[in-house]
């Protein structure tokens, strides 16, 4: 089973997403100045979800938790 980092992770990563597409659905219907802020926080939610999706990638290529669960499965 993976580990409880990599659920930490993992969820970081769903609300990350989650912010990121809330924030570009409250952009529809702007205009001017309105839509360009509703931009930038879309585009500042969307850097934050990489950087979640790259730790959680990078936690798994270094603790290898997901294919030790794997193993375990199979066994």
């Amino acid at each position: 089973m993976p580990c409880e980092v990599w659920h930490s992770l993992l969820e970081r990563c769903y609300e990350a997403e989650t912010a990121y597409s809330q924030a570009i659905t409250s952009s529809s219907g702007l205009v001017g100045v309105e839509f360009d802020k509703a931009l930038q926080r879309a585009e500042q939610a969307r850097e934050v979800s990489l950087v979640c999706e790259k730790a959680l990638l990078h936690h798994e290529q270094m603790h290898d938790c997901i294919k030790k669960s794997a193993f375990a499965k199979a066994s």
